[in-house]
C-alpha cells in the first residue's frame, strides 16, 4: 500500500555525455506526502527534485519536469529529464551510480545513545530501477547483493535486457518498530541501504 516504483534510464550521448530519463511512481502515504508538497508549490517541487538530483549527479543540466498527481490506481507520478555533460571517472570508464538515494529514502536515525524504540508510521517497499544503455556484452555485470533481517530485506538483481543492462533494487520493510534490543539488526538494514547508495556501476567512456 506505501511504496515507490522508479524506473531511471540512461543512455550514452556523446562526447561523454549521458542522458537520464525517470519515472517515479509513488503509492499511499508516500503519495499523499508528495502529492501534497506538489499542490502548495509546484516550483519548489520542481526546484527540490532537481537540488537532489544535481546532488546525486555533479555537473547535472535540468531538462523536464512533468507530474501527474492522482491516477486511477491512486498513484502520484513524476516524471523528469536531465543531462549530464560527463560522469566522473575516466578517462576509459565513468561512474554512474545506479541508486544513488537509496539511502535516503527512509530515516535512519542515529542508535548509539538512544534509549527508545524507532518507530516508523507504516511497512513500505521500494523498487528503484536502472536501464542503463550502451554497455558492450563483454562488460560483466554486477554481482546480486541480498541481505535480510528480522522483517526487512533488500536485494539487488542484475540481468541485459536486450541491448541494455537492467539493475533493480528492492527494499521491503514489513516491521515498523524496532526495539532497543533489536538495534543491532537495525543498523544491519541502514548498512545495507547504504551500501546500495554509495554502489557505482563502471561504464566505458
Amino acid at each position: 500500500a506505501h511504496r515507490i516504483d522508479r524506473e531511471v534510464r540512461a543512455r550514452p550521448a556523446g562526447d561523454g555525455a549521458w542522458e537520464f530519463e525517470c519515472e517515479d511512481r509513488r503509492y499511499g502515504e508516500y503519495a499523499f506526502g508528495r502529492r501534497a508538497f506538489y499542490r502548495r508549490s509546484a516550483s519548489d517541487a520542481e526546484t527540490y527534485t532537481f537540488t537532489t538530483i544535481k546532488a546525486q549527479f555533479a555537473g547535472a543540466e535540468p531538462e523536464t519536469f512533468e507530474v501527474e498527481e492522482e491516477l486511477p490506481d491512486g498513484a502520484y507520478v513524476e516524471k523528469t529529464t536531465w543531462r549530464v555533460p560527463r560522469l566522473t571517472g575516466g578517462p576509459d570508464l565513468w561512474i554512474l551510480p545506479p541508486f544513488p538515494d537509496a539511502n535516503d529514502l527512509i530515516s535512519t536515525p542515529s542508535v548509539t545513545r538512544r534509549t527508545g524504540p524507532v518507530v516508523y508510521g507504516f511497512p513500505r517497499m521500494l523498487t528503484l530501477t536502472a536501464i542503463v544503455e550502451g554497455i558492450p556484452d563483454h562488460f560483466l555485470l554486477p554481482d546480486p547483493y541480498e541481505r535480510t533481517g528480522d522483517g526487512w530485506s533488500v536485494t539487488t538483481e542484475w540481468r541485459r535486457d536486450g541491448g541494455d543492462v537492467r539493475g533493480t533494487m528492492t527494499f521491503v520493510m514489513e516491521k515498523t518498530v524496532f526495539s532497543p534490543d533489536e538495534y543491532r539488526d537495525l543498523r544491519r538494514m541502514y548498512a545495507a541501504l547504504k551500501k546500495q547508495a554509495s554502489f557505482a556501476l563502471k561504464v566505458p567512456g
